[in-house]
């Protein structure tokens, strides 16, 4: 029972560091808002469908979805994967904790980057990246060394897509408009990527390891290559006035 204590401890410890966060984020959003002189008071919200409907925002919304189920999908797996290929549970930690690292232990990093080579590439890179690893979880799942570095790369590709479509979804709305469509963003993933977590049991004991990696890099590229066709028509979805530093690093 330990772990599940301590890791209660944990939430305990980040509940209150989030309560003393100075300034508070709302208040980030309105001088940005300020700065770029659009700003609009919470009471003007647009619909959230009316929204959803703006350029750019289903492509990001898109984006931020399928790398967030896919990734949830493969790392639910990951621990069977390993003890049926032979290993022993111990693996289990180092592998998972590559995979955390990639998700976040770069984001400062990722974010500056981000920023330098345009939100478009940052979407259709991390979802590629998360797709091909997904597919080479089938030639490195012998290997626990291997298999952390695959995890690592899923995560990466994670961090790249999921802070860019989060970074493009926060500048296409208003202020008092970011926590609708983020919170609709974050809702939908994690049913996606529920339903992802189950349907991967059953594609494994369907078709293997392999079928899974297919399955996984056709469901990352598939929205990649939408967003590169729909990319004439919702911009290059460079950086603006707020950069992926000010609105991305919040994820």
């Amino acid at each position: 029972m330990m772990p599940w204590l301590v890791a209660a401890g944990f939430m305990l410890a980040g509940l209150v560091i989030v309560l003393n966060v100075r300034p508070d984020p709302k208040r980030i959003g309105a001088l940005l808002a300020e700065r770029a002189a659009n700003a609009r008071s919470p009471e003007k919200s647009a619909p959230l469908l009316k929204i959803l409907r703006r350029p750019g925002v289903g492509a990001a919304l898109l984006a931020a979805v399928a790398s967030h189920s896919i990734m949830i999908g493969t790392m639910t797996l990951t621990g069977y994967v390993l003890v049926s290929h032979g290993h022993h549970q111990g693996a289990v930690f180092p592998v998972i904790g590559a995979h955390f690292v990639g998700m976040f232990g770069l984001t400062l990093l990722v974010g500056n980057v981000i920023d330098r080579v345009g939100r478009v590439r940052a979407l259709m890179g991390g979802l590629l990246l998360l797709g091909f690893s997904v597919l080479s979880l089938g030639w490195t799942v012998e290997s626990a060394a291997a298999t952390s570095a695959t995890l690592f790369g899923i995560g990466l590709g994670w961090n790249c897509s999921y802070v860019a479509a989060t970074a493009e979804l926060s500048e296409r709305t208003e202020l008092g408009e970011q926590g609708k469509l983020l919170g609709f963003t974050d809702l939908l993933s994690s049913l996606c990527g529920a339903v992802l977590a189950l349907l991967g049991g059953v594609v494994l004991a369907m078709v293997g390891l392999t079928g899974l990696g297919m399955a996984g890099l056709a469901l990352a590229a598939a929205p990649a290559f939408w967003i590169l066709r729909a990319v004439p028509k919702v911009s290059d979805l460079l950086p603006s006035a707020a950069t992926t530093d000010d609105v991305g690093d919040c994820v």
